[in-house]
């Protein structure tokens, strides 16, 4: 039996990314082939032994839910269109469900079932936030969203993929996005992230910061 876990412990970005990165590494050894996009459906599959099962889901701002009493990813059948349309929507998706199901769910003995912790709920990821939330629920989703950029863009493979490119050039950034399947704003987070990119106020982009305030490098 599963439930999701009462507390949620804050979880540095570099442990998130080692987690994602082990995940990875796990999945190589299963005979899976670790390139761009990132095969994140066999992953869910045949790493993680969770099954896909789209559906009619009752919440129309859910773009899927973890069902983990049934131990199922299950995007939402309505929103198939917006996943063939939105470059990224539905691997980063399956990615974000997928640090629920290893990081907030646990294992339990039935007969230590907690009153307020119920084995058979659900954790949904939203598009529109439907109404305010915990602070649980808050971290809960930053860190699946956090960990689904670290999984979908390993810093290795991106790295090797957009060096030598010119990254202030919006049209070379969004084939890259559309090579690896994620989304143009995901791609130039992450790229910031990683200090290979800064997008200033004004929507400019610059190879850094320090470039975008005339600061040029001592070394």
């Amino acid at each position: 039996m599963r439930r999701m876990k009462g507390n949620v412990p804050f979880i540095p970005d570099e442990h998130l990314e080692m987690m994602a990165e082990a995940l990875l590494a796990t999945s190589a050894t299963k005979g899976i082939r670790i390139q761009f996009p990132i095969p994140v459906e066999s992953i869910a599959e045949r790493v993680l032994n969770l099954d896909m099962d789209w559906i009619e889901l009752s919440d129309s701002n859910a773009m899927a839910q973890l069902n983990y009493s049934e131990w199922k990813i299950q995007p939402n059948e309505s929103l198939r269109d917006f996943f063939d349309r939105v470059p990224g929507a539905y691997l980063y998706t399956l990615a974000h469900e997928i640090f629920h199901a290893i990081a907030h769910i646990e294992e339990i003995d039935p007969s230590q079932q907690s009153l307020e912790l119920p084995a058979e709920t659900i954790l949904s990821r939203h598009y529109v936030v439907p109404r305010a939330s915990t602070r649980d629920e808050d971290r809960r989703e930053i860190q699946a969203q956090r960990f689904a950029a670290f999984l979908t863009m390993p810093k290795s493979l991106l790295l090797e993929k957009v060096d030598g490119l010119d990254l202030c050039n919006r049209a070379v950034l969004r084939q890259v996005a559309n090579e690896i399947g994620v989304s143009l704003q995901a791609l130039k987070i992450r790229l910031q992230s990683l200090k290979r990119l800064y997008e200033a106020s004004d929507g400019r982009l610059y190879p850094s910061k320090e470039a975008a305030h005339g600061q040029l490098p001592l070394f």
